[in-house]
């Protein structure tokens, strides 16, 4: 996103909302302070990005891709065509027949202490 560069306080929006003191005060902050305009930086493109890929055993064309909540996608050799497979969290997949069909995998990803 780019922001036009103008400002506008619309912190007024808050006050015909029934909000507690604290939040009155927060919503206030939020709002004083608002971009006049949003641009996407990403018109046309559509992308996501994947947790884990598997190949299936059974046919090197079928490649799945698991995506954190954006379920998993299936590609059977058009490097332009997905089939999104399942809605849901994806993020960890494993081709487990010769179709392709994935089943969970428990999450693997390291995390810092």
């Amino acid at each position: 996103m780019r922001s036009n560069g103008q400002f506008a306080d619309v912190s007024s929006w808050c006050d015909s909302r029934p909000l507690g003191a604290t939040s009155l005060a927060r919503c206030k902050q939020l709002l004083s302070r608002v971009p006049g305009e949003l641009q996407s930086m990403n018109k046309g493109l559509s992308t996501l990005q994947f947790q884990s890929l598997s190949v299936s055993p059974f046919n090197s064309n079928v490649l799945q891709g698991g995506t954190q909540d954006n379920g998993t996608w299936q590609s059977t050799g058009n490097p332009v065509k997905w089939i999104n497979t399942m809605i849901r969290d994806g993020a960890s997949r494993a081709s487990t027949s010769r179709t392709g069909t994935s089943a969970s995998t428990p999450s693997t990803t390291p995390r810092r202490t």
